[in-house]
């Protein structure tokens, strides 16, 4: 009993049991209090049948007017979600497209900054090739005038050797 009454809080069937027994007491006191009136009534059979029957078309022009306003309402909110609706799918419409131009563009500039990479490591290879044989040149250079010290100092050596 307990579990019900916490799932029924949950689930809201609470609350809706409540509406319909709410209900049905509304119905049952209306019905009982209109038989008691026409039981009860101080006029004649034919003044209460009048009567019930002037109350009828009151109640059914109260009941079409209701309906006619209830329904006029309905369309009126219905228009309002129909444009709001319409609004938010153009919005939703323009930002794909605003997306798909953002992601072009960045697809463009990944291009570009490849491009630019690209390039740049060809210069930097193009430089490591100059830098490299810049400097096999003067390792070049510098062997030659150690080989050339080398025999300088051999000779002297030799020189004074001989001497």
């Amino acid at each position: 009993m307990l579990v019900q009454e916490i799932i029924g809080a949950f689930t809201g069937q609470n609350a809706r049991d409540k509406k319909k027994a709410t209900t049905a007491a509304c119905l049952f006191g209306l019905t009982a209090g209109a038989l008691a009136g026409i039981l009860l009534a101080p006029q004649s059979g034919k003044e209460t049948r009048q009567l019930i029957a002037d109350k009828s078309v009151e109640g059914a022009k109260a009941v079409k007017e209701a309906s006619v306003h209830t329904a006029e309402k309905v369309r009126d909110v219905a228009h309002d979600v129909k444009d709001s609706m319409a609004q938010k799918a153009h919005e939703a419409k323009d930002m794909a497209a605003e997306m798909r131009e953002a992601a072009r563009k960045a697809r463009r500039e990944a291009r570009s900054n490849g491009d630019e990479l690209k390039e740049g490591m060809h210069d930097v290879a193009d430089d490591v090739l100059d830098t490299t044989k810049d400097v096999k040149q003067e390792v070049k250079e510098g062997a030659q005038d150690i080989k050339d010290d080398v025999k300088d100092t051999h000779r002297n050596i030799q020189n004074d050797f001989n001497k």
